[in-house]
């Protein structure tokens, strides 16, 4: 008679790999774009500081532009996915 509750080591290890495709649509892809659009905002180059940035915003006080921009709302919906996925 054979024990069906014995784990092999392998089969440890295995469970606990991560997905290279999870790791790079959760982990990779997310921070790769936030941290190229902090360089951008960060560069000195006004151009790339414009995309990152809400420079259509006259009232608002230009070191707080940023807040209204790409990067704030990109973050955003990384957050909103998250919460989905997490809730799924």
């Amino acid at each position: 008679m054979t024990d069906h509750t014995t784990v092999h080591a392998e089969d440890r290890t295995d469970r606990f790999r991560p997905d290279p495709v999870k790791v790079f649509w959760y982990f990779l892809l997310p921070m790769g774009v936030s941290g190229l659009l902090l360089a951008m905002y960060f560069s000195g180059v006004r151009v790339l500081e414009s995309v990152v940035s809400a420079p259509y915003l006259e009232s608002v006080h230009w070191n707080s532009r940023r807040e209204f921009g790409l990067l704030e709302n990109l973050q955003h919906l990384i957050l909103l996915g998250v919460a989905a996925v997490a809730g799924w």
